[in-house]
């Protein structure tokens, strides 16, 4: 249940009666990947759904089309749809906006901030501190955006560990090994020593000498 905060108004006007507010919260509804609208509502002791009023509508700059049923964000461009749904046997009704519970309901932003306060942590350590604050809102959806902030991550992919294989990848499928060589040479006035580089332009292989 989020925080409840003294509400501004005594009573609401709900159907054909009159209830007492409880408090003004502050909800987050999603509509598209790590997009969401937070906005006020009271609550009161009754079962209703949430309401989006038009002052949330103008306030977060949306709009309703009560035709074609969809919910727009004019400044993302986002269109999510709307359902009707009748009350009783009369003609009248509600348009109502609905989200899954699998929904990611941290924004990208945040979790990138929560990656770089923490440390730069793995994943799973990550989602482990998350688990112990919010479990409820630590799903799939969390993980891999937390994988993809890491694999994007300078600092992270700068002092990962390294695998301990050692891999080479060759430029094309049929090779020739040491079909051609170059070669340079340079003797040292100094030392005395000479230098020797050998390329094979094929695996693009380096060999350095010094006698």
């Amino acid at each position: 249940m989020p925080e409840l905060r003294p509400s501004n108004r005594a009573f609401h006007g709900i159907g054909h009666g009159i209830m007492r507010s409880l408090g003004t919260a502050t909800t987050r509804m999603p509509l598209a990947p790590g997009l969401f609208l937070n906005f006020d509502f009271d609550v009161v002791d009754h079962d209703v759904p949430v309401i989006f009023g038009l002052k949330h509508h103008r306030d977060l700059k949306c709009s309703s089309n009560e035709w074609e049923n969809t919910f727009t964000h004019h400044p993302s461009g986002t269109v999510a749809p709307l359902i009707f749904l009748k009350e009783g046997n009369g003609p009248g009704g509600h348009l109502y906006i609905q989200w899954s519970t699998n929904d990611m309901l941290f924004t990208k932003e945040e979790l990138r901030k929560l990656h770089t306060q923490f440390g730069h942590p793995s994943t799973d350590a990550l989602i482990n501190i998350l688990k112990k604050a919010k479990p409820d809102n630590v799903n799939p959806s969390v993980r891999r955006t937390l994988q993809g902030i890491a694999d994007r991550c300078a600092p992270c992919q700068t002092w990962a560990p390294r695998s301990a294989r050692f891999r080479v990848s060759f430029p094309m499928d049929n090779i020739t090994f040491n079909h051609e060589l170059k070669w340079m040479s340079c003797l040292s006035t100094e030392t005395q020593y000479y230098t020797l580089l050998i390329e094979e332009p094929d695996t693009r292989l380096l060999n350095l000498w010094t006698i």
